[in-house]
Formats: C-alpha cells, structure tokens, sequence
C-alpha cells in the first residue's frame, strides 16, 4: 500500500510538471502572438508576410468544393491543373476533418493559430521528454527543454506553419532515445505506426526525418538487441513505408500523377 501511495504521488507530480511544461509553451506562444490568432475568424494575419496566405486560400478553395479522391484534391484553386490541401501546406490532418463539418463553420475561419500554439506546447514537453532519457538531472532537463522551446531554427519557422511542427521529431527521438526495457517491441511497434502516420498528414520532409529515425530504431532492434525477428522486422518496415505512401496518396500528395 505505502509502494503504491508513493507511485501515485510521483504519478501525480509528473502530471503537474507536464501541464506545467505546456503551460509555458503557450504563455511564450500568447507572448509572441497574443490572442488574436486564436480566434477562428481571424485572418488578417495570415495574408501578410510568408507563405500563410497560400495555405488560408488553398483550404478556402478545399472547403467549398465538392468532395474527390484523394480526399484533398482540389480542382478550382491552380485550374486547370489543379493542386490539393497537402501541396499547398494546409495541415491535412485538420482541413479533411473540418471540411465534414464546413456548413456548421464561419466564412472566415481558420485552424493555423490553434495549431502554432499546439507546436509551441509541444516542443516544450517533448524536449523535456527527450532529455530525460538521457540525463538524470531535472533542473537540467527543464533548462534544455526551454531550449527547444528559444531554439532561433523554431522560432524563425513559424511563418511556415506545418514545418514548424518541431515537436513531432522530438517526439521521434524520445522513442529512440527511451530505455530499450522500458517497453515491449510490440508496443514500440505501434507507437511508431502512431507517430509516423500522424506525422504524414502533417508535413512530407518532417515525415521523412521521423520516418528515418523509426526504421534507425526498429533497424537497431533487429540488428543489436535481437529484440525483432527477421520475419517481423522487414513486415514492419515495409507496413511503416506503406501507411505513408497509402496517406500520401489518399490525402493527394501524388495528386499530380493521378491527373495526368
């Protein structure tokens, strides 16, 4: 019973240092941008500078057609070519679902501010995350993960909202870098099919770098701690390509071969 109390309270400790760790990410993130470009029907900030606007227009032009396969695709916006929601960086992984519900949404609205401050939040937790599988020392843990969160290569990319998702490849390295006992392969099998499909409606050259560091990984179970059979290890290297590939194609990023 004592055991128990304790892991409860570490449990609960956690809990609060991770809430604690999002909550700074978004207080840097109202910090830089304030609260305007969480308002669903504010765009003014995206027709400025970078290529924001682009990625407004393109899921302007997504919404108001009707649907296709793939599923982004989108005929009226670059006629008579065509482009889809992929191409034109606007978050797949939000414009498809939304799109469902298009006729219950504003006429101005957007998804990209919630999603900078989804970034923000979470580069702060997965820094952190990563750093303690390698280091023991919190203090040093929260000073790194704060690191991530100030790093000019982040910082300078929030104008290109998808590829600022900095926190997707720390969260890559935090499986590669977790204790190889912690878990069961079968379990770190399915958290990689988790993360690298989530990440392939998201960006195409962050998919590419978290797909490296899965195949490096799992490669490391199989060659090293003997952990994957053979059998097991190419089935799941190649069903790690196919889910991309299947959501590559599905959501249009292939869009070009399949019109012409």
């Amino acid at each position: 019973m004592i055991m128990e109390h304790e892991y409860r309270q570490l449990n609960s400790r956690e809990t609060l240092l991770f809430l604690l760790l999002i909550a700074t990410g978004a207080a840097f993130f109202f910090y830089r941008f304030g609260f305007l470009v969480l308002d669903p029907t504010s765009t003014e900030w995206l027709l400025g500078a970078n290529d924001s606007a682009t990625y407004y227009l393109g899921w302007q032009y997504f919404r108001q057609e009707p649907w296709f396969f793939p599923l982004g695709r989108i005929d009226s916006y670059l006629a008579p070519l065509g482009t889809s929601i992929p191409l034109v960086d606007a978050l797949p992984l939000l414009a498809i679902p939304l799109k469902l519900i298009t006729n219950l949404l504003p006429s101005d609205f957007q998804y990209f501010g919630i999603w900078i401050l989804v970034n923000y939040s979470m580069q702060v937790l997965f820094g952190y995350l990563v750093l303690r599988n390698l280091c023991s020392s919190r203090i040093l843990c929260l000073a790194g993960a704060l690191f991530f969160l100030f790093c000019p290569s982040f910082l300078f990319r929030h104008g290109h909202i998808s590829q600022s998702s900095h926190w997707l490849l720390l969260a890559a390295l935090y499986f590669y870098s977790k204790p190889l006992a912690s878990w069961e392969i079968c379990a770190k099998i399915f958290a990689w099919f988790i993360l690298i499909g989530f990440v392939s409606l998201i960006h195409t050259y962050l998919t590419m770098m978290v797909l490296g560091i899965g195949l490096a990984d799992l490669t490391r179970e199989y060659l090293v701690t003997r952990r994957l059979v053979k059998r097991r290890y190419f089935l799941t290297m190649a069903g790690l390509c196919g889910i991309v590939l299947f959501s590559w194609y599905s959501t249009g990023y292939l869009i070009y071969s399949i019109i012409i």
